[in-house]
């Protein structure tokens, strides 16, 4: 979860991605990320608003939600992301970040 403080959008999420976090932590790592203080990374992977939550597998970002989501499509996408995230892996591009300006 890409965040902002005082953002109150993400204010409204934090209580799902926390129950969320515990709830599926045997199974998917989830990690919070302050986009001011990470700005390069968010603006690595592109985050323009907040909250972004975006799923990886294996390092690559297979999927995004932007803003403040019903939390059942939250759980929904966490799910989905256990189900098809290997396959997603699979066809997402990889990242260059050689030619990104990224390093």
């Amino acid at each position: 979860m890409f965040y902002l403080p005082g953002c109150s959008h993400c204010t409204a999420m934090e209580p799902y991605f926390a129950e969320y976090a515990q709830e599926f932590h045997e199974t998917i790592r989830f990690v919070r990320l302050n986009a001011a203080t990470f700005g390069w990374i968010a603006q690595r992977y592109g985050i323009q608003s907040t909250p972004t939550f975006k799923f990886f597998c294996h390092g690559k970002p297979i999927r995004d939600m932007i803003g403040a989501a019903y939390p059942t499509l939250l759980r929904q996408a966490i799910e989905e992301t256990l189900i098809y995230g290997e396959a997603c892996h699979d066809s997402a591009s990889t990242i260059d970040f050689e030619i990104s300006g990224y390093a």
